[in-house]
């Protein structure tokens, strides 16, 4: 960090040399740095999200936010190391998710220059390489060996500090350069921090752990419900599962190694370290901000389910002969994924304004009679529809993301090709008929002539 402030101070900065004093030029400088990098961190942990996930832009938007309004958001702005950190952090850790493990080594390892603790990213390598393949009964050995490549590769930066450390320092007669690892920085710490394994459990420092106490908490909560979700793959590394739907996509297997990253750093931080430093220990942890985002967005969704009608009017429509769609403004129908995106078959669908309480009656046969028993807050008129599940394209897919929500409005047009109707009693284009599929994904969308369909698991 103090490199690059001096290098954007004598060239961007130059001009303001002849006004301030270059003291305050470089300071000028190291804030401009870090807020540079307070912004772009910002936009990598976006793009990191959707990287992981990316189907959920939801989540990369309002996890983004949370990252800007976290407490430590002073130290990002200040002349320090942690929006610099956090930008590497986030960008090396998306370039793992997309194979590209020596950028994401290298970025790394001018890291660990900047912050020891990127070390401990090297356990990604060994996850996805080694672990991920062993697992698997996948060539292991090959991916082992990259691995402790990679891992020298991010711990390069960290060594080659201490070794400008120990030229520039150890002339003189210190004990730490005679130890048969001569490092600096843990001399210091253990020294002058009185850092080391419940060193920091005192009476006196009470006041810190009440500091601290927010951070823990939410990370304790996020893990637990992680890990409740299924509790046999996370404890087995993944060996075995429990076949367990994940309810949102916070919850889904592709984060489990993040998890483990947050699992350790959260024990280190609160056993080994000063406990207020988590504030901004935890600035480069992702799955922080994943879970206080899934939670500001389920919030919302329940501060919006709670405006509705509690009480709605009972409304059954049967009619064996003619087949019909659900009125304008109930929520998507919910479709098992068994039933095949070209198959003809009738369906019997119960739903209520929740989207709940379904009853799936699925036969084969191309004549259809199809009966709704749902509830609806007034009378709306429907109109007819073929009752069979119409072929979808993946154009466009994101067209009918809406629909993913409760209280999304479904087509009444009654011609095949109609979906993702915005407004009550207008018709629907072709266009927009093809984007309503999402093969993909635990909350993923069917296609059908009654409108954009979320589906279930069997299980549930």
């Amino acid at each position: 960090m103090p490199l690059l402030a001096r290098l954007v101070a004598n060239t961007v900065l130059l001009p303001l040399q002849s006004l301030l004093a270059y003291r305050y030029t470089l300071l000028l400088s190291g804030v401009i740095v870090a807020n540079v990098s307070f912004v772009l961190a910002a936009g990598a942990l976006y793009k990191l999200t959707l990287a992981a996930l990316p189907k959920n832009k939801q989540l990369a938007h309002v996890s983004s936010i949370a990252f800007c309004l976290s407490p430590p958001a002073m130290f990002m702005s200040s002349f320090y190391t942690e929006s610099l950190f956090a930008l590497m952090s986030f960008t090396g850790m998306k370039w793992v998710i997309q194979k590209k493990y020596l950028k994401a080594a290298l970025i790394w390892g001018i890291a660990s220059a900047v912050r020891s603790n990127s070390i401990v990213y090297s356990g990604f390598f060994f996850y996805d390489l080694f672990w991920q393949r062993l697992i698997n009964r996948q060539n292991f050995f090959a991916g082992f060996l990259r691995s402790v490549i990679y891992t020298g590769i991010t711990a390069g930066g960290f060594a080659l500090f201490q070794y400008y450390v120990y030229t520039e320092f150890c002339s003189l007669d210190r004990p730490w350069c005679m130890q048969k690892l001569p490092l600096a920085y843990s001399f210091v710490q253990k020294e002058y921090w009185d850092n080391g394994f419940l060193s920091y459990y005192e009476i006196k420092q009470i006041p810190n752990f009440v500091l601290a106490a927010p951070i823990i908490a939410i990370s304790v909560f996020g893990l637990k419900d992680y890990i409740q979700n299924d509790s046999t793959a996370f404890w087995t590394l993944g060996i075995s599962r429990n076949k367990q739907k994940a309810n949102g996509d916070y919850h889904s297997p592709k984060l489990a190694v993040f998890m483990y990253l947050w699992t350790f750093l959260l024990l280190f931080a609160t056993t080994s370290m000063h406990v207020q430093v988590i504030i901004r220990f935890f600035t480069s942890v992702p799955p922080f901000y994943w879970f206080v985002g899934n939670f500001w967005i389920e919030g919302f969704l329940l501060s919006v389910d709670a405006v509705k009608p509690s009480t709605p009017e009972l409304k059954s429509l049967t009619n064996p002969g003619t087949d019909q769609v659900p009125p304008i403004g109930l929520p998507p129908i919910k479709i098992p994924p068994s039933v095949a995106m070209d198959s003809n078959l009738p369906l019997n669908i119960q739903i209520d304004t929740e989207g709940n309480s379904l009853q799936n009656d699925l036969s084969e046969g191309s004549t259809a009679s199809t009966s709704y028993s749902f509830f609806s807050p007034k009378t709306t008129p429907v109109r007819s529809a073929a009752s069979k599940i119409g072929a979808c394209s993946t154009e466009n897919v994101f067209r009918c993301d809406a629909f993913k929500k409760k209280g999304a409005t479904i087509c009444s047009n009654s011609s095949l090709g109609t979906a993702c109707n915005g407004g009550a009693g207008s018709t629907c284009s072709t266009e927009a008929f093809n984007a309503c599929i999402d093969f993909t994904g635990a909350n993923g969308l069917y296609c059908s002539e009654f409108g954009c369909a979320q589906y279930l698991d069997d299980d549930e």
